[in-house]
């Protein structure tokens, strides 16, 4: 299986080769380019400009420098995607501390109440069994859902990219 963190290291490694081609061809065009007499000049900026404008008419060095581009762009795209599955992860942590909150103000168990502090995680311990028999049983499959899509708790959206495709999700134990 292939995580974002492969996809990562992938782009990583290929935007280091499309550097290198790049630097190479850029080299051989460049030195070309000083044989042919199409580049040259009086001063650095002569120089400069007509080496820019020669290499602006190399094809195999546009070639070079348009999957230098695209390698950047791709790294760039799933360094995002890294992003967005950890911004989604974020609010799965969250949204699971603001459920045990609600369902200890639900039984209204204070932080500040007398006695052993087994009685949050008893709270806890029910309102997670009620709320796993209520998805399990509820008949249309449409019920829990939606609330869980209304109340900001995961409904089950995977982050795409542009073209459509879906990206694979982080294999990571959640902090907590």
């Amino acid at each position: 299986m292939t995580t974002i963190h492969h996809q990562l290291a992938r782009a990583r490694a290929i935007l280091q080769l499309a550097k290198d081609r790049e630097k190479v061809t850029r080299a051989v065009a460049e030195q070309q380019a000083m044989h042919d007499g199409r580049a040259g000049g009086k001063n650095a900026e002569e120089r400069e400009r007509s080496l820019t404008i020669a290499l602006a008419g190399d094809a195999v060095y546009q070639d070079a420098l348009g999957v230098l581009r695209h390698a950047e762009e791709q790294l760039a795209q799933t360094e995002a995607d890294l992003e967005a599955f950890r911004d989604a992860r974020r609010q799965e942590e969250w949204s699971i501390r603001a459920a045990l909150v609600a369902a200890l103000d639900r039984a209204r168990i204070s932080s500040d109440r007398p006695g052993d502090d087994g009685s949050f995680d008893d709270t806890a311990d029910t309102a997670l069994y009620d709320g796993v028999t209520a998805y399990v049983d509820d008949a249309d499959g449409e019920g829990d859902a939606l609330w869980e899509s209304r109340n900001g708790s995961y409904n089950g959206h995977v982050p795409t990219r542009p073209d459509g495709g879906r990206i694979r999700p982080v294999d990571e134990d959640l902090p907590f």
